[in-house]
């Protein structure tokens, strides 16, 4: 079944279980709860400017076809509960008034999230990226969580803002994991962790505590920390690894040759005694 309902005023829609080739509801406004739970899209699905005035549920949603919320607002909850996505999912400057859950979501393609705002906490828990992922510019106004997430590719998170609490424990990422010049206002967390590809700080900021407990690098590569920051670890620095001067730039290195991460914490520097 097509459906085209671009720019369509719909008021407590409920098409759970329902089954849709092509679906255009671009700039649609969803003025009551919108109910997709379980439906399956086989075409493309295009929400694109889409306005979400309450809940909108798509839990357990299959999306074949290339997928667009770009630009979507979503007003009350967004829950994506368990959705999988088998073609390329588009969340560019979405932006998620309440709060966005994407626990076990999983996309098969690659997916973005470029310039999406979450202005209510947001949740990837256990949620598997099988391709690469984009969150560059991306804002996290309160606590985001990305516990147990599975990044089998490139997870890129340049520039993005962590204005809440970041929870990255127990995290896999398999290729690039990349997070320069993003961030952390408050807490970020990567206990137990992996990375196994190349990872990049570059010019991060962290004006939280940062925690790398039991976290794991499998490459050899480096951290570029933000200045004005002390590292704390268990004894001391693990074999392998090595304060590296940063060739006359702002901020703090790095370096380390494979080596299992035991347990050590980046925490902000104290301030200068004055007195």
């Amino acid at each position: 079944m097509d459906i085209d309902l671009s720019g369509a005023h719909l008021h407590d829609i409920d098409l759970r279980h329902c089954r849709f080739n092509d679906t255009l509801f671009s700039g649609a406004e969803f003025a009551g709860d919108a109910e997709f739970t379980a439906a399956e899209f086989t075409g493309k699905a295009w929400f694109d400017k889409a306005e979400f005035v309450g809940v909108a549920r798509f839990l357990g949603t299959r999306f074949a076809g290339f997928t667009r919320f770009t630009g979507a607002q979503f007003a009350g909850g967004a829950v994506f509960v368990g959705a999988k996505f088998t073609g390329y999912a588009e969340f560019a400057e979405a932006e998620f008034a309440v709060g966005a859950e994407f626990n076990r979501a999983e996309f098969t393609k690659t997916a973005a999230f470029v310039e999406a705002k979450f202005i209510g906490d947001a949740a990837f828990i256990r949620a598997r990226f099988v391709r690469g992922v984009w969150f560059e510019k991306v804002r996290f106004a309160k606590v985001v969580w990305f516990g147990e997430t599975v990044f089998t590719g490139a997870a890129e998170f340049d520039k993005a803002t962590f204005a809440g609490a970041a929870w990255f424990g127990g995290a896999e990422f398999s290729e690039a994991a990349v997070f320069d010049k993003a961030t952390f206002a408050e807490n970020a967390v990567f206990d137990k962790a992996r990375f196994a590809g190349r990872v990049e700080f570059d010019r991060t900021e962290f004006a939280g505590n940062t925690w790398f407990i039991r976290t794991e690098f499998a490459r050899p590569g480096r951290v570029r920390l933000a200045a004005r920051l002390h590292l704390m670890f268990a004894h001391e620095l693990p074999e392998g690894w090595r304060a590296a001067p940063p060739d006359g730039k702002p901020g703090r290195f790095l370096e380390w040759d494979p080596v299992f991460l035991a347990a050590a914490a980046v925490m902000p520097a104290p301030e200068p005694d004055n007195a």
